[in-house]
């Protein structure tokens, strides 16, 4: 075995040994694309250099000492009409988290309902029709080990139902083919395994921030506070496609005489008068202005939905002028693509003409009173394949520079795809969820906050409580009375000390109403008294580039810590423990170190777990941490004037800022 720090690979050059900690090790194995072995291993400095094939293919290897980190850098050379080459990583043995976001999202990622995902391109993708979505290349271990691979990667991976993780690159018969290949003294596939100089010197939260603050951006300024304050209502699952002026003014009439709270009434599909014009349907809309007057007089804005999509029957896709500024396939000509609205041309965003059209036109609505926007869609999936962008190194460059115009349009704005744009002081929504407990449902709400939070995007919002009624029967318009009250009050429960609520099933359209929207108001009214504590734990997240949202093992290093999925920690002192499976009334819940004061007014001490504590279906525990030092409110306040230092000097948004 050739020997690099902790780092061994056999002398066939097929298998890479990483020691870590307590005797634990971490298993690669390497250049599964080719059969042949290694014709020698050559150990020099703090470099490992693999030969192959006469030397016409090899891995070099080297290592790299910075402050209290270790990093493993490998990368492969090899002819340049290769067609992939592939390495694989075997989790087991440890608990791994981050990756690609998932529809069945687990935490850790082993967890997976499915037990792992097929084979896929790593971009930016709806996961209701791919195996996985790229937002981020890094991974995370339970041993402290991380896995990050550099976006000029054209990346494939698969993580297999034994927790084998492929890791292939291939720029044939992908989405990477239309883009810059590298050069023959370019490696093909490349990644850094990190590891700490002194394992027992460090614990798993100070590990991860000090890698994602090397690989990962986060937050620079905080979004709209005012939808930490106040709930965002949408009239999707309530109204669907046939939504109607009348129904949005009742909509807040409704939400207002109930005394519910309500920052903007979000206007989802369909509104325009075809997919691609920017123009209000005045036959569904037949006084906007009026419209606008009304929610303002509730101190409601409007926000509304909007997409990169116009379609063949729409007058902007029948005007020759605009072709130039759709999405191009391989033949360098606009192409159009099956979306869930029909067929239409795409946006090329990364023109900066197309840009400044599409920016133009949204600009437009605004001055017709509607504040803020939700954009949908934007992965790759619904681009041309073998897409031609007009710019960009890489197809994530599409979503990317989606997110950066949707985050001129304020900080209440809503996107649902990333990719380096952990910056922008705006709301990452995860994908749509199930109105049901399990299958993309309630249970895999937390998991996707916390995954989010790990990639460095804080501001993530849950989708729709309750869910988006895919799944359901006589969704929008007069529909019956929803029967399933329980899942929607654990729901509610659920998101209550989320970041931010976002309604469209109402709790009034429930069985027991009365009972139910009693409930809700009453998570509501616990909400409130967190609020200002929120607020403050976002500013110092900005300040300190740690999450607001945290796991479990955040503040508890115990392997059970290391798999809970139903609770979390918001910062430092609340912990929260709701039910996310039916007919449950009982759960244990894990308290980490220290002295937790419960909703009920009860006292624990930790580390412990409470077994069996009960949950009626009007209780959410929650434990608010007590004996937390002075220094740690110093701290606290610390990094609130850093983050406004932050916010004045670095912030590249601080126009849009000023402006909202």
């Amino acid at each position: 075995m050739a020997e690099l720090g902790r780092l061994q690979i056999s002398n066939d050059g097929r298998r890479a040994i990483l020691n870590l900690d307590n005797e634990a090790t971490l298993n690669l194995y390497l250049g599964e694309s080719f059969p042949n072995h290694a014709n020698g291993v050559n150990v020099a400095d703090e470099t490992i250099e693999v030969l192959f094939g006469e030397a016409s293919t090899k891995l070099v290897v080297t290592r790299e000492s910075k402050s209290h980190l270790e990093f493993y850098h490998f990368a492969w050379f090899t002819p340049e009409n290769a067609h992939y080459l592939k390495d694989t990583v075997y989790l087991g043995g440890s608990e791994w988290f981050g990756g690609p976001q998932l529809l069945q999202q687990a935490w850790p990622i082993q967890n997976t309902g499915k037990k792992g995902y097929d084979f896929s391109p790593y971009v930016v993708a709806d996961t209701f029709q791919r195996p996985a979505s790229g937002l981020e290349r890094f991974w995370i271990s339970s041993e402290k080990v991380a896995l990050v691979i550099p976006a000029t990667v054209p990346l494939w991976t698969q993580l297999s139902d034994n927790s084998y993780l492929a890791l292939q690159a291939q720029y044939n018969d992908s989405p990477y083919v239309n883009f810059p290949h590298r050069t023959i003294d370019e490696p093909y596939l490349q990644y850094t395994l990190v590891i700490p100089r002194a394992f027992e010197s460090v614990n798993l939260p100070d590990f991860y921030t000090a890698v994602s603050n090397k690989y990962l951006d986060h937050p620079h300024a905080v979004f709209d506070e005012k939808l930490i304050e106040k709930p965002i209502w949408t009239t999707w699952a309530r109204y669907g496609k046939g939504v109607t002026q009348a129904d949005v003014t009742n909509f807040a009439d409704e939400i207002v005489s109930r005394g519910f709270p309500v920052s903007q009434i979000e206007l989802d599909d369909k509104w325009t008068s075809e997919y691609g014009d920017f123009e209000i349907d005045t036959n569904k809309f037949p006084d906007f202005p009026t419209l606008v007057a009304h929610l303002k007089s509730n101190d409601i804005r409007l926000s509304a939905w909007v997409h990169p999509f116009v379609n063949t029957n729409s007058k902007n896709a029948a005007n020759s002028e605009l072709r130039d500024l759709f999405v191009k396939g391989p033949h360098g000509h606009p192409e159009t693509v099956r979306w869930w609205n029909g067929e239409a041309f795409v946006i090329d965003v990364t023109n900066p003409d197309a840009y400044e059209w599409f920016k133009s036109q949204l600009t437009a609505l605004q001055d017709l009173g509607i504040f803020t926007f939700k954009f949908d869609a934007g992965e790759l999936n619904f681009l041309p394949d073998r897409l031609k962008l007009s710019t960009g190194n890489s197809p994530n460059d599409y979503p990317r520079i989606y997110t950066q115009l949707a985050a001129e349009f304020g900080t209440a704005v809503e996107t649902r795809v990333g990719g380096g744009v952990q910056t922008a002081p705006i709301l990452l929504r995860t994908i749509d969820r199930k109105s049901q407990w399990s299958d993309a449902g309630l249970q895999t709400v937390i998991p996707s906050v916390l995954h989010y939070s790990l990639l460095g995007y804080y501001w993530n919002l849950p989708d729709l409580i309750g869910g988006n009624g895919y799944n359901l029967e006589n969704v929008g318009g007069d529909g019956p009375v929803r029967t399933d009250s329980e899942l929607f009050i654990r729901w509610v429960q659920a998101n209550a000390f989320l970041l931010v609520l976002q309604f469209s099933f109402a709790p009034w359209d429930y069985q027991e109403s009365d009972k139910v929207v009693e409930i809700t108001k009453s998570v509501l009214k616990q909400r409130d008294a967190f609020v200002p504590y929120i607020k403050s734990q976002c500013r110092v997240a900005i300040a300190n580039g740690v999450p607001v949202i945290r796991p479990l093992w955040w503040a508890l290093s115990s392997k059970e810590a290391l798999t809970v999925d139903d609770e979390f920690l918001v910062g430092d002192r609340l912990l929260v423990a709701p039910v996310v499976r039916e007919n449950t009334y009982q759960r244990n819940v894990i308290l980490p170190e220290g002295q937790w004061r419960d909703d009920r007014g009860e006292i624990h001490q930790g580390p412990t777990t409470i077994i069996d504590t009960d949950v009626p279906i009007d209780r959410i525990p929650y434990y608010w941490r007590l004996d937390v030092s002075a220094t740690t409110w110093l701290e606290s306040l610390s990094g609130i004037y850093s983050a406004l230092y932050l916010h004045l000097r670095k912030n590249p948004y601080a126009s849009q800022l000023a402006v909202a």
